[in-house]
Formats: C-alpha cells, sequence, structure tokens
C-alpha cells in the first residue's frame, strides 16, 4: 500500500487574537495562504488587505494587515515569485461586459502595487462554479490556494 504524506494540525488561532489592531470585521474568510521567511501571508475573500502573521503564530508587533489594491473584492490565493520578488494575488471574478474574469494583482517587496491583469479567461457568472473552459487556446494560467515561497 502507497504511503500518503498528510497534515497534522499542530494548533490554531483567530486571526484577530494575532492582530494587534484590526479593524472590527465580523467574519474573515481566509481564503489563501504563503508560508514564506517564518511568516505566513494570508488573503482573504471578503476583503482586499493582506495579513502577515508570525509563523508561530503568536500575537507580534510584525502581524499586520497590509496592501490595499484597487480590486473590488477579496483574494482567492497568493504566492510569490522570488526571482521577480514579486507577489501575485487572484481575484476570482469581477464584472467585464456580459461575463465576469479573473485578475492577478501583482505587489513587490515592500507590498507596493504595481499592476494588475486580467487572465485570459472568463466565467459567465461571479461563482466560480458556473466557470466554462478557458476562452483562449491553450491558457493554463492557474495559482495555488497554498504555496512556499
Amino acid at each position: 500500500m502507497r504511503w500518503i504524506p498528510s497534515l497534522e494540525l499542530l494548533r490554531e488561532r483567530k486571526i484577530s487574537d494575532l492582530l494587534p489592531d484590526h479593524p472590527d470585521i465580523d467574519r474573515w474568510e481566509a481564503s489563501g495562504v504563503l508560508a514564506r521567511n517564518g511568516k505566513y501571508f494570508v488573503v482573504f475573500n471578503n476583503m482586499t488587505s493582506v495579513a502577515r502573521l508570525a509563523q508561530n503564530l503568536a500575537a507580534s508587533r510584525m502581524n499586520g494587515l497590509f496592501g490595499m489594491t484597487r480590486a473590488r473584492e477579496g483574494f482567492e490565493g497568493i504566492t510569490y515569485n522570488a526571482t521577480a520578488r514579486r507577489y501575485y494575488l487572484l481575484v476570482e471574478c469581477q464584472p467585464r461586459g456580459s461575463s465576469f474574469i479573473a485578475e492577478v494583482v501583482e505587489y513587490d517587496d515592500t507590498f507596493s502595487h504595481r499592476k494588475t491583469r486580467p487572465l485570459d479567461f472568463s466565467f459567465d457568472g461571479k461563482n466560480k462554479a458556473s466557470s466554462r473552459e478557458p476562452t483562449a487556446a491553450g491558457s493554463s494560467t492557474a495559482m495555488s490556494k497554498v504555496s512556499r515561497g
């Protein structure tokens, strides 16, 4: 029988408990996590801020929210390109004409917004469950929900 690696929960904390001056938010809808340089970067479905959290999940002065964008909604995923020194965040659906498109928002190492790019496929509706095949031939754009930088 083949062994399949699995994740083990070592500890958990509420995100609001880790942020010293967090805004009054009823629900933190975390949707993607990037582990990089002893920190976790967490993106949310319901806000355009990114949380930076100490990897030991302790309250810390380095924990905080940052990185506002022009996105109308939150993010679905986050990844980092060490060569380009850029963070890439995925916005699931933005209205464009009669359909919706996904976008990638690019930040530099200081989390300054650099650019936003539409992806080359569209969705019939705002909900990802109604997505259709990519409209551009050979499209292979993808972003991991959880990634390591």
